[in-house]
């Protein structure tokens, strides 16, 4: 099966390596292309790839990894496509970045004072195949090399799906041959329409809609009636939103965690883009004219996937977040939209909202030697305890518990 490397032309000499490596031949996106498919040829049947298998997000589009290999990146990350085709086709693809000299998970301070490791972080559906063997084979098979070789000393894979044949490759293969490092995550859906019939799907109970419809009357009467619900799709409106969500956040936990929307051009600049393909999604309550809540994501191939969400504190009796996310979810469905992903997690309104539960992994596979092996030690030392005794939270049942008691105290330092 031919591999080709893609990449832009600020990608270093690690990016070379990774092809020459492989066997697979090196085509940088600035339109000098090899001798066969140049630039063009290869973005595309990479998008004939994704549409034929219905697995295109913002996390594998050739068009934004072309956009993204061809910016100046100060931090040091490569942006890196593999394209493996048979018969005239594309039958899989990688997507990820390159890390070079990148740092050791659980070192702590003494990170910077350890030999950095060249890293291929590969996100949440970094990987799609074909579902072939062969195509499933040359994936692993591609990682495999790169280990072994030496060219790579850790490859990260986040949010993959367990039991699945390309699972099953990577823990048999690289990852039984060398370090392996798992983090288990349970991702809830909620479906909206029948995936046979296209009909609507009715998750709630009468009971269960009848006190939203209830929680809704009693938010809007806080505000004297006024209560708007909005939706932005348009760019022209999405540092509009961007400012509204953000002043949501501030006064949450987000704000010291340092997540959900930021009011910054970097986050307006991605709103902006992905509107502008139409696939952003966001929806704000307003309260008298001021945020009150507030849901983000993006709708792709009848998948409504969840960025970010919050609402204000004060306002928490009401449950606005939950009835925000309800009127997200018949809006959504009247768009014709199959699935609401609520991304990987296991937050209690997404067990309760959610009625699909998905089970998935992240992996982190060292390669051989000494160096590898060590840093590998060091991880499941202390990233891998972390994990374990998340995870015995999650089974216990009490891991909301902690979260809010991580809130009580953030709240009492000031620091939300």
């Amino acid at each position: 099966m031919r591999v080709d490397f893609l990449s832009g032309e600020s990608g270093g000499d690690l990016v070379a390596r990774c092809a020459a490596a492989s066997g697979g031949r090196l085509v940088r996106l600035s339109g000098d292309a090899a001798e066969g498919a140049g630039p063009d040829d290869l973005l595309g049947d990479w998008q004939e790839l994704l549409d034929a298998q219905r697995g295109g997000t913002r996390y594998n589009s050739p068009r934004r990894f072309a956009a993204g290999a061809a910016a100046a990146r100060p931090d040091g990350r490569q942006p890196l496509a593999a394209l493996f085709s048979a018969d005239g086709r594309a039958r899989a693809v990688i997507v990820g970045a390159l890390r070079p000299g990148d740092a050791w998970h659980g070192a702590g301070p003494l990170a910077r004072l350890l030999p950095g490791l060249n890293c291929l972080t590969i996100p949440q559906t970094g990987i799609v195949t074909d579902g072939s063997a062969e195509a499933v084979a040359a994936v692993v098979g591609c990682l495999d090399t790169l280990l072994r070789g030496h060219v790579l000393q850790r490859v990260e894979i986040d949010n993959l799906a367990t039991g699945g044949a390309l699972h099953r490759a990577l823990e048999q293969g690289p990852g039984a041959a060398f370090g392996l490092v798992r983090r288990d995550h349970v991702r809830f859906c909620r479906r909206l329409r029948d995936p046979q019939t296209g009909e609507p799907v009715q998750v709630n109970s009468g009971k269960t809609r009848q006190g939203l419809r209830r929680k809704q009357r009693n938010l809007r009467d806080q505000f004297g009636g006024d209560l708007e619900f909005v939706q932005v799709t348009s760019p022209d409106r999405t540092d509009w939103f961007a400012q509204n969500a953000a002043r949501i956040v501030a006064q949450t936990y987000q704000a010291a965690l340092g997540i959900g929307v930021r009011d910054d051009p970097a986050m307006r600049s991605y709103l902006h883009d992905l509107a502008t393909e139409g696939v952003l999604r966001g929806y704000l309550f307003l309260g008298q004219g001021a945020p009150v809540a507030y849901v983000l994501g993006d709708l792709e191939n009848g998948v409504f996937n969840l960025w970010a969400t919050s609402f204000l504190p004060d306002y928490a009796q009401f449950s606005p977040g939950v009835v925000l996310l309800n009127q997200v979810f018949e809006e959504l469905t009247a768009e014709g939209a199959e699935l609401f992903d609520f991304g990987h997690g296991d937050a209690d309104y997404k067990r309760r909202l959610g009625d699909v539960e998905l089970r998935q992994e992240s992996l982190r596979i060292y390669g051989p030697g000494a160096v590898p092996h060590t840093a590998f030690l060091v991880h499941v030392g202390s990233d891998g305890l972390r994990d374990r005794m998340r995870g015995a939270l999650v089974r216990s049942g009490r891991l909301d518990q902690a979260r809010k008691f991580w809130r009580t105290c953030l709240r009492r330092a000031g620091r939300i």
